[in-house]
């Protein structure tokens, strides 16, 4: 998710029942979009759905907290928006093709995958290398 999109979160956007968050205006121009939580989103989101206001997510101060979470992992020179560049990178290595990629990542042309099908294209050479392997034994 984009840094942006994290920070307009709004509680009725969340459904923890069918464990759910769709985001209503995205940076693709796509509406509505389904995001399925896992586990660890889910813990967060029960319990700041708890919190006072209508955003999930409190933001005042984030740049301080965000150097608090870098300090306390002990890594330096990253901004929160590496690491959707690293999600992308490891969903990528397991992604059939582009429009699985695509779908995951949001992008609305394939300009912004560019970077990542070459993983992609690694993964179909894997595949077919085991294939001709289990074909000539």
């Amino acid at each position: 998710m984009r840094k942006t999109e994290a920070h307009k979160i709004k509680k009725e956007h969340i459904n923890l029942e069918e464990g759910t968050y769709y985001i209503p205006d995205q940076k693709n121009q796509e509406q509505n979009q389904i995001i399925y939580l896992n586990s660890a989103q889910l813990k967060i989101a029960t319990k700041r759905m708890r919190t006072k206001g209508e955003l999930l997510f409190d933001i005042t101060n984030f740049r301080r907290r965000w150097e608090k979470v870098r300090a306390a992992a002990e890594i330096e020179n990253i901004d929160i928006h590496c690491l959707r560049h690293t999600a992308t990178t490891n969903v990528a290595r397991h992604c059939k093709n582009r429009e699985e990629l695509k779908a995951f990542t949001r992008h609305k042309s394939e300009a912004g995958l560019k970077p990542y099908l070459y993983l992609i294209e690694e993964e179909d050479r894997k595949r077919i290398q085991e294939l001709s392997t289990k074909w000539l034994t």
